[in-house]
């Protein structure tokens, strides 16, 4: 099952991030223009959502894949959140330092790095409730009527 479990999240990875590259590439190129129907508006809107915010899906398949694999030894699973919170901080003092364009440029960053961070923590916080629900079914005494 563990085998099967961790095809599935990879394959969700390496989906999530192809789906999120051709939304950000089509949101990037017809993004900013101009549309006469109000459902093609609301569609823009929901697009630009998907694009802020997608790449927090492949994140989160990636970390919970290397926290399955990594049950010993959490460093490497660790690396990949260090990394990306380190990404955000960056942005932020950056963001907060700069002036004029380049703060939003900065901005812009700052904003692009919330869903990778949103979706390491949330495979940490599925991890651990998954290791809790197995060892609270573990150390469960047997149930004999």
């Amino acid at each position: 099952m563990k085998n099967r479990t961790d095809l599935v999240l990879l394959c969700v990875f390496w989906a999530g991030a192809l789906i999120y590259g051709i939304l950000l590439v089509t949101f990037i190129q017809y993004g900013g223009t101009a549309t006469a129907s109000p459902v093609a508006y609301a569609l823009s809107r929901v697009h630009l959502w998907f694009a802020a915010s997608g790449h927090a899906v492949p994140f989160f398949a990636l970390q919970l894949l290397l926290c399955r694999m990594t049950v010993g030894k959490k460093f490497p699973a660790l690396l990949l959140t260090l990394l990306v919170v380190g990404l955000l901080a960056v942005c932020g003092v950056a963001f907060l330092s700069a002036t004029g364009w380049d703060k939003l440029g900065w901005g812009i960053f700052l904003i692009a790095s919330i869903a990778p961070v949103v979706g390491c923590v949330l495979a940490w916080v599925v991890y651990g409730f998954a290791y809790l629900y197995q060892r609270a079914k573990h150390d469960s005494p047997p149930h004999n009527p």
